[in-house]
């Protein structure tokens, strides 16, 4: 229904537009290419209910319906490939072809969607007539997962992104996007922690590590105590412990729910703990989409050093 973008011309354009001149393996070729095709396709199919609701604004609830389960089905994806090639980007050519590269999916590549949308309604003999189809017709079709479940899955497999830790740690986490670094606590209880924007839209994670300066088990007593009594004070409702041992260590995980703006939210805090510091993540994610992708796959990786 959507055309699809020529196969190189996305990775071409990108090329030039940074002026790249390293060497590309392959698979990172080809997660950019597949990447800006993705989100392309997923421009233009919103872009395609937007023009036909005004071809048909008798049937503007419909198409806007359609946007809004088009968004929900395909934003994690959208989002994991967009930040990946970013990260990819980064890596290869350094911060300034990244700043570029968001650019041009700000400027360059919406247009290309509008006018690959305007392309599809124009082409038709009866625009109309089109447009009454997709009124009527699923939106799966525009669906990412099942527009390209092969590309989806190297796109997962593929690790890019922003190792982070601390020296004495016994643990690294990677973020998709450039993690922002702040301080936590006062006095000697001081700490580093990294986190993703709060800019940017959720999932919100932020990982810390602690150095233990008592043996393990006092030290699981205290995290319990405090962790406990935060989510109380912090308006968190139905805090729940589970405890297990995995290949990572000693994990404990608190998992507790909050309005946010009105819309329910799910907090869960996780320590990990090594052989001599525990890793803390925290994670702010609103409940219809917990666990995201984007959360499973910063768990998945986490590493112990």
């Amino acid at each position: 229904m959507v055309r699809n973008m020529q196969k190189t011309t996305v990775f071409i354009m990108m090329m030039i537009l940074l002026g790249a001149h390293g060497a590309w393996a392959d698979d990172a070729k080809a997660i950019v290419d597949g990447a800006g095709e993705l989100v392309g396709f997923d421009m233009a199919a919103v872009l395609l209910y937007e023009r036909c609701s005004v071809l048909l604004p008798d049937k503007k609830d419909i198409f806007f319906q359609k946007r809004l389960t088009l968004y929900e089905a395909n934003i994690q994806i959208v989002q994991m490939a967009k930040d990946k090639m970013l990260a990819i980007i980064d890596v290869k050519e350094g911060k300034d072809s990244r700043a570029k590269a968001e650019r041009y999916f700000e400027t360059e590549l919406p247009k290309m969607a509008v006018k690959q949308a305007a392309d599809v309604i124009t082409a038709r003999s009866n625009p109309k007539a089109f447009c009454e189809e997709l009124a009527n017709d699923d939106p799966s079709r525009f669906y990412v997962s099942v527009k390209y479940p092969r590309f989806i899955n190297g796109l997962v497999r593929y690790a890019a992104g922003y190792p982070w830790s601390l020296p004495a740690c016994d643990y690294q986490v990677t973020f998709r996007t450039p993690p922002e670094i702040t301080f936590q606590g006062e006095g000697e209880t001081t700490n580093i922690r990294a986190g993703t924007p709060e800019k940017n839209s959720f999932p919100y994670i932020w990982a810390s590590c602690w150095v233990m300066k008592v043996p393990t088990a006092e030290f699981v007593r205290s995290v319990k105590s405090v962790a406990e009594q935060q989510p109380r004070e912090q308006g968190v409702a139905s805090a729940q412990w589970t405890e297990k041992t995995t290949a990572k260590g000693f994990e404990l995980t608190l998992v507790g729910y909050k309005a946010i703006s009105g819309t329910p939210a799910i907090i869960v805090k996780t320590m990990f703990i090594g052989h001599s510091s525990a890793l803390e993540i925290l994670v702010t994610e609103l409940a219809a989409q917990y666990p995201s992708l984007q959360t499973t796959e910063f768990f998945d990786r986490i590493e112990l050093k």
